[in-house]
């Protein structure tokens, strides 16, 4: 078994570029369970009152954690103002929220570096 770090690249967005790292399995994991809402509710029937869990998607909350994840860094952002962004989870929210097309980016390079990693550990098994 090798663990190996997960891969990052830079990659050009609408004139930026945008450092990605991958996710780590707990990472992945986690965000399945972040993208979940839980609660417990009360149910009647037959005159017995039933506490049902319920468990509903939330993607929002998974767009978010994977958003501020695996963006690790960037260059050629600026806000409102012109002054360049810093690359904090407040304006990594503000990208993702405010620009159209940028998490569908986000995703597609994820699965670019899921298959340069398959790629790496395949050659890797080779030798």
């Amino acid at each position: 078994m090798i663990i190996r770090k997960p891969i990052k690249e830079e990659f050009e967005f609408q004139d930026a570029f945008f450092t990605i790292r991958q996710l780590t399995p707990g990472q992945r994991m986690q965000a399945g369970d972040i993208g979940l809402k839980k609660r417990i509710e009360y149910r009647i029937a037959d005159e017995k009152r039933d506490a049902v869990r319920v468990i509903e998607p939330d993607a929002i909350k998974e767009r978010e954690f994977v958003t501020k994840t695996v963006l690790v860094g960037w260059r050629n952002v600026f806000g409102a103002d012109g002054k360049e962004l810093l690359c904090d989870d407040a304006n990594k929210i503000e990208i993702l929220n405010g620009v159209e097309g940028f998490y569908a980016f986000v995703l597609e390079k994820l699965d670019e570096l899921d298959k340069i990693a398959e790629t790496e550990s395949k050659a890797i098994e080779k030798n």
